[in-house]
């Protein structure tokens, strides 16, 4: 569990926010689907650059100040 706190810290200082939320299940998960290390590593860099193109755009449409947003109903 130590090692698993450790991980967290170093990918908040390397600012990795979704993998430092999620490094414990994601381990877990990796463990029972017995994936290579290189799988791994590619599928939790995709989610946490998913997750930074999100945050981006998310972040984007606030500085724009745009108006309500308006519907149809």
């Amino acid at each position: 569990m130590q090692k698993i706190k450790e991980l967290q810290d170093d990918l908040k200082y390397l600012k990795l926010p979704y993998l430092s939320e999620n490094i414990d299940k994601l381990t877990l998960e990796a463990a029972k689907k017995n994936m290579s290390h290189i799988d791994f590593l590619t599928s939790i860099i995709s989610m946490e650059i998913a997750g930074k193109n999100e945050r981006a755009a998310e972040r984007r449409i606030q500085q724009a100040h745009l108006p309500y947003i308006k519907t149809l109903d």
